[in-house]
This record gives C-alpha cells, sequence and structure tokens, in this order.
C-alpha cells in the first residue's frame, strides 16, 4: 500500500521533504554496525527521488529501496523529518523487515517520529506475515506507561485497544491507564475502553472534545 496523499515536488505527505545533501559523518548504528555517510546519504536520495517521481513510478522506485541504509537513516540520520520519512518508507516496503528499526526508534527524542514508528510497529495492515502479539502489546504498554507526549500515548492506547481480546496484559494496561495517566482526556478514553471492552478508533482531537463533553454532563 503506498500513500500518496498530499505529495507534490515539494511536499512528503503532511511534511516538507528534506533537501538532498552530503551528510559528512560516521556514526554508529544502534545494533554495532558502522554506517558510512555515503550510505545514510543512499537513503536520502531515495526520499528524493521517490517524492519526485510522478505517482506512476513511485512503487516501482519503492521496490528499489536500499533498505539498509533507510533502516539506519530511519534511527541515526540527524533531521527528525528525514528519520520520520524514512519510517514510512520502511512501513510500506519493508514493514515485516524492519520490526527492530521501529522499536529503536520509539526511543526517538522527537514525538512525530516516535508516533510513525509505533504506527509501523502495530499496524497490521501494513504487514504480510503475523506480528508477534506478546512483543508488540509489551511495546504499546511501555509507551502508554512512559512516553511523555499526550498525543504518542494516546496512539499507543488506541493500538493497544487492538488486542483487547489477543492478550491479557492489554485490557490490564488499559485499566491501569484509566487510573493513573496524568491526561484526563487519556484517562477518559481508558476508561471507555475498559468499561466496553473495544477499541477506540477516535483521534485525540475527538477524544479532548469527549472528554470535556462527558464532565459537563457530569456536571
Amino acid at each position: 500500500m503506498i500513500l500518496t496523499r498530499g505529495l507534490t515536488d515539494a511536499n512528503f505527505g503532511w511534511y516538507k521533504v528534506p533537501r538532498l545533501g552530503r551528510l559528512d559523518f560516521l556514526t554508529a548504528h544502534s545494533d554495532g554496525c558502522r554506517v558510512e555517510h555515503s550510505s545514510i546519504n543512499d537513503a536520502v536520495r531515495f526520499v528524493h527521488e521517490w517524492s519526485v517521481a510522478p505517482k506512476k513510478r513511485q512503487a516501482a522506485v519503492g521496490e528499489r529501496m536500499p533498505v539498509a541504509a533507510v533502516r539506519a537513516a530511519a534511527v541515526i540520520h540527524p533531521d527528525p523529518e528525514m528519520r520520520r520519512a524514512c519510517l514510512f518508507f520502511l512501513d510500506h516496503y519493508d514493514c515485516d523487515g524492519s520490526v527492530e528499526t521501529f522499536r529503536q526508534a520509539l526511543r526517538d527524542p522527537v514525538s512525530f517520529v516516535r508516533e510513525s514508528a509505533l504506527h509501523g510497529l502495530a499496524c497490521e495492515r501494513c504487514r504480510y506475515e503475523a506480528i508477534c502479539v506478546t512483543d508488540v502489546v509489551g511495546d504499546l504498554i511501555e509507551m502508554l506507561a512512559s512516553d511523555p507526549s499526550p498525543d504518542v500515548r494516546h496512539k499507543a492506547l488506541v493500538a493497544l485497544g487492538r488486542f483487547l481480546e489477543r492478550d491479557t496484559q492489554a485490557p490490564e494496561a488499559v485499566a491501569r491507564t484509566a487510573q493513573s495517566d496524568s491526561d484526563a482526556a487519556i484517562r477518559f478514553v481508558a476508561r471507555e475502553m475498559a468499561s466496553s471492552g473495544q477499541p477506540y478508533h477516535r483521534s485525540r482531537k475527538a477524544g479532548l472534545r469527549d472528554e470535556r463533553r462527558a464532565r459537563r454532563t457530569r456536571l
């Protein structure tokens, strides 16, 4: 599946395409491998090529993705927009093979990069192989308990809802969140999920509105 919403020569989905440029550094990838700047530049060139390609050619460009370079750039490129772009491409062209890269990116310092990593890790529609439910649920629970961003925690909670009937840890974590999260809207969404036993499919903004509406009703 290729997402092309809002793409133009100047924009990559919902954000600007990082400009193609030389990265003059030698860095260590988190799995212990050495990554030359030329390898990272392969990832930058790929993102640029895909973003300017006609829509009918994007799938063909994507199939030539330099997987190792894109995985590395997803966690070590200095530009968070490029890290997010690389996670997008891994999600759509190498989702099953890039689980560990998504897991590493869950620790990214930038929240929108972590959101992309969360999607790549937990979205089953982009997979060809079955996910490891226990591992994914464990990662989501950790994010839900510790991520500093309410937006990221909301997305982790929504993703966790898809596993309520598939792993006993999921409903337990939702129940804890309903009592302990620092954000009122997240507590509200978790209570709704815990009481209904059903996933919550609405956005963070919708959750905020639902919580305010419920609070006014109680007054």
